[in-house]
């Protein structure tokens, strides 16, 4: 099965932590655009604006790039397949 994962469920570290740990266990397949990673950024950087935006973006989005590699799609990928 493939969840798209939205900004919404990966702007809160828990909530992403948990669906990070169960697609570790295969309990599915993760994906997530640019967009939405753009998305996350933005308003993690809004909301907390003490938080350097590129050690974010370097840390934490680079993380999730590199623990997910085949996560990232299109914004208008067909997952219909």
């Amino acid at each position: 099965m493939i969840v798209v994962l939205d900004a919404c469920v990966l702007y809160p570290p828990s909530l992403r932590d948990l669906l990070f740990t169960l697609a570790a266990l295969d309990a599915f397949e993760i994906r997530w655009s640019d967009e939405i990673l753009g998305e996350v950024t933005r308003n993690v950087i809004v909301n907390h604006p003490d938080l350097d935006p590129e050690e974010f973006v370097e840390h934490t989005i680079g993380s999730m790039r590199d623990a997910f590699p085949d996560a990232s799609m299109p914004a208008s990928a067909d997952l219909s397949t």
